[in-house]
């Protein structure tokens, strides 16, 4: 999608509202433009009863002209925040459904910016810019009609201006656009700086890094206003141009049409009348030149949300899988994150059902890159991934990630109460379900001594790390997938909680295929198998001890953690 198309989409949902705009927009107009033909009438008829039938015409056209530019105004607001507002709502529909390989390559504040600050600028542009551009072209339409009629050659004077008085609005939004759109993505850029550093200001005042900090966002500042400045120059020199030329019509106007009074070719009255178009007919121009800048920064947004969603959302159709027994298949497996650097190559390997495998090996080694592939989080460059003998590309995408429980090593919960996060992805869970999952899990006691229980909010609490890793633990024993992932489960857990999460978890995965990725080793001696990669391929495969014997890969790392086992 472009941006015409996308412009043309959001009119036509609300394009019964946008026609009755332009008709309130038409009498407001038509009134305001009528007025000076009645003070011409006044000007000339002064001193005759009918000055106040014109007195009164003239009161009436002003009060029009106040209904309707009131109407006008307060729908195509209310109609904005509609369309901004649904515009909004299919942006988070588009990041929910993209590829997280997508959604990789930005970062959260600049997501933020787009949801956020480009919206808004797409509501305030077009507002301005809606009114304004059919405001104008109405003013100019109905008062050339009006001057033709009234004198031909004072029209002719007029009409020579327009093509300068035209190029004026579309020369500063061609030059504005880029620059708005770069100030922009600067701003995304700041608020990502913020937003990461404000995550880590522990460890900046640990380390007395506050200065660099501060000369890294100043350097960010210094982008965007430079940005901003060169946009503001060229947005201003609209308004000033614009006038500058309005002053040069008027001038002509007021030689000719003097001369055409003076001879008796025109009344005082009509040349009155055209002097006030003479100036209403660049006003609209000028008005035009005032919101070219916000119609350049209007644009420059448009293109930035189109950016996000033109991308591709994920494939969620597919085979249903009703049930798995959990027996995994990796066949001949390459990928890579960058074209540049091949991370796994041509790799098998196969997880048993209900069997506990676990994945071993120094860090960057692919461990994690496994199960990111299957999740589906990113597409193969070659090979396959079977569950069952299915082809995962080939599955429903929402019930392959049904049947799978995941606990990562980053404990992840949301803004709500702790009952709320637990029942995440199974709202039906009763009460009971709840706490037996919380037991088994070793949470629920601490959890009833929190002030309000399970429905105690985690805005108003602090919890440790290793609290907070219990809860999500929780979660997935609710869920009950027949494939269990556990990434690092234990890592912000201290060792006391863990010989009790431990046990847990060995319940948890009996009977069911599990994979565990973990540092500790002495958290998978018992494991039915063990993987061992380096460098992106599998090294070695064996039980704890088979390994320990052969001396090798695995050996060097089991040794290196002699002290922790």
């Amino acid at each position: 999608m472009n941006s015409k198309k996308f412009i043309k989409y959001y009119f036509n949902l609300y394009k019964n509202k946008f026609i009755l705009v332009i008709l309130f927009i038409f009498l407001s107009v038509l009134s305001y433009v009528l007025s000076p033909i009645i003070i011409g009438k006044l000007i000339d008829n002064f001193g005759s009863n009918n000055i106040y039938i014109y007195f009164i015409i003239l009161l009436i056209l002003i009060l029009l002209y106040f209904i309707f530019n009131y109407l006008s105004n307060i729908i195509l607001k209310r109609t904005m925040l509609r369309i901004t507002n649904e515009i909004r709502n299919d942006f988070i529909k588009k990041i929910n459904s993209l590829k997280i390989s997508n959604l990789d390559k930005y970062k959260s504040g600049d997501i933020t910016s787009r949801i956020v600050n480009d919206i808004d600028f797409i509501n305030d542009g077009g507002v301005e810019f809606i009114n304004q551009l059919i405001t104008s072209i109405l003013t100019i339409i109905i008062i050339f009609i009006i001057m033709f009629s009234l004198n031909i050659t004072l029209a002719l004077v007029i009409l020579l201006f327009t093509p300068i008085a035209c190029f004026i609005p579309y020369y500063v939004t061609k030059k504005t656009k880029n620059l708005y759109k770069k100030q922009q993505v600067s701003e995304g850029k700041m608020g990502s700086y913020v937003k990461e550093k404000i995550y880590n200001y522990s460890y900046i005042k640990v380390n007395f890094i506050e200065d660099k900090i501060i000369s890294k966002f100043f350097k960010n500042s210094l982008e965007y206003s430079s940005n901003n400045r060169k946009a503001v120059f060229y947005s201003s020199i609209a308004n000033p141009t614009s006038r500058f030329l309005n002053g040069i019509v008027l001038v002509i106007v007021c030689l000719i049409g003097g001369k055409y009074a003076i001879n008796g070719v025109l009344t005082v009255g009509t040349f009155q009348v055209f002097i006030s178009y003479a100036t209403q007919f660049i006003k609209p121009f000028n008005e035009l030149s005032n919101v070219s800048g916000e119609l350049a920064n209007c644009l420059a947004s448009i293109d930035r949300i189109l950016e996000v969603l033109n991308l591709d959302s994920e494939d969620i159709s597919g085979i249903h899988l009703e049930r798995t027994s959990g027996k995994i298949d990796f066949c001949n497996v390459d990928f890579s994150y960058s074209k540049n650097s091949k991370l796994i190559e041509d790799l098998s390997c196969c997880f048993e059902s209900k069997k506990k495998i676990a994945i071993v090996g120094s860090t960057g080694s692919g461990k994690t890159t496994l199960i990111n592939l299957l999740l589906r989080f990113y597409d193969l460059d070659n090979g396959s991934i079977k569950v069952d003998n299915l082809d995962i590309k080939d599955l429903s995408l929402y019930s392959y990630r049904e049947r799978i429980g995941v606990v990562l090593q980053e404990n992840y919960l949301f803004s709500g109460s702790i009952l709320d996060n637990i029942k995440y992805g199974c709202s039906n869970a009763t009460m009971d379900e709840v706490i037996a999952s919380c037991k088994a899990a070793n949470c629920h006691d601490f959890i009833e001594n929190l002030p309000d229980g399970y429905n105690t909010l985690l805005d108003n609490i602090s919890l440790s790390s290793g609290q907070k890793q219990l809860i999500c633990i929780a979660r997935v024993i609710l869920n009950n997938p027949s494939i269990l992932i556990l990434d690092e489960a234990t890592s912000d857990i201290d060792t006391l909680t863990e010989v009790k999460v431990q046990k847990a978890l060995d319940n948890l995965m009996k009977n069911r295929s599990s994979i565990v990725i973990a540092h500790r080793l002495s958290t998978i001696k018992k494991a039915d198998k063990i993987i061992v990669m380096d460098k992106g391929n599998i090294v070695e495969v064996g039980k704890h001890d088979e390994l320990l014997s052969k001396k090798g890969y695995y050996y060097s790392i089991y040794n290196s953690q002699f002290l922790d086992i």
